[in-house]
């Protein structure tokens, strides 16, 4: 089975290179809110939910391989 990690965008591509921002271990996405939309004034800034973070996918699961 297939699981996506939950995502947000902010801004337009630009001349500038997109953006992707990941979160620490007691992190989430929706914690970078306010500096994505800053940063994504000249470029795409793309922010995630690790798995067990925030909206992603939760699984008791924690092996290496399932990581």
């Amino acid at each position: 089975m297939t699981h996506l990690l939950k995502t947000q965008e902010f801004g337009e591509a630009g001349d500038a290179p997109p953006l992707l921002v990941v979160h620490g271990l007691f992190g989430a996405g929706r914690n970078w809110r306010g500096l994505a939309r800053n940063l994504a004034r000249d470029r795409r800034v793309v922010t995630v939910d690790m798995r067990n973070h925030g909206d992603s996918f939760w699984d008791a699961s924690n092996t290496y391989r399932d990581l």
